[in-house]
């Protein structure tokens, strides 16, 4: 489980989406996506593991609503124990996971969303080709509206 959760003064993620409302994260959480799993994962685990994730971050940030970013999966050729043994494939998810908690602030009104994707590294934050999926959110029907 990840150490801290920082509350940064600047917006570190500011993404314009396609209906052009702008959308800023202060709030985010990084990690390994195969933290603590002392097996090879597979297809099943992985499938676990993503629908784990709503759980996961409402018990960090509450009951917010969270995005789960379709993650690219690539695959890893598993070296054979011996002659007679094919080679098995498996499945992986990218390296990182990265959570962050996005705003949209338009006059009084706040909403909020969770979204989470997994990318190779941490740098950039966010990836061009995870950016892409994030501009085309649906932020009126995914985000709640929060009060202060």
């Amino acid at each position: 489980m990840p150490q801290e959760v920082k509350l940064l003064p600047e917006p570190v993620i500011t993404v314009r989406l396609a209906s052009g409302l702008q959308i800023s994260a202060t709030t985010l959480l990084i990690g390994a996506t195969y933290e603590n799993l002392l097996s090879m994962p597979n297809e099943r685990h992985n499938e676990r593991l993503l629908l784990s994730r709503e759980k996961y971050y409402h018990a960090i940030w509450g009951p917010l609503p969270v995005h789960i970013v379709q993650p690219e999966t690539f695959q890893l050729q598993q070296h054979r124990l011996s002659e007679d043994e094919s080679p098995r494939v498996i499945n992986l998810l990218p390296a990182c996971v990265i959570a962050a908690v996005f705003q949209s602030r338009v006059k009084l009104d706040t909403h909020e969303l969770v979204v989470v994707w997994y990318q190779s590294a941490a740098n950039p934050l966010m990836s061009s080709e995870v950016r892409a999926k994030v501009e085309q959110l649906d932020w009126s029907s995914l985000a709640e509206e929060v009060e202060f």
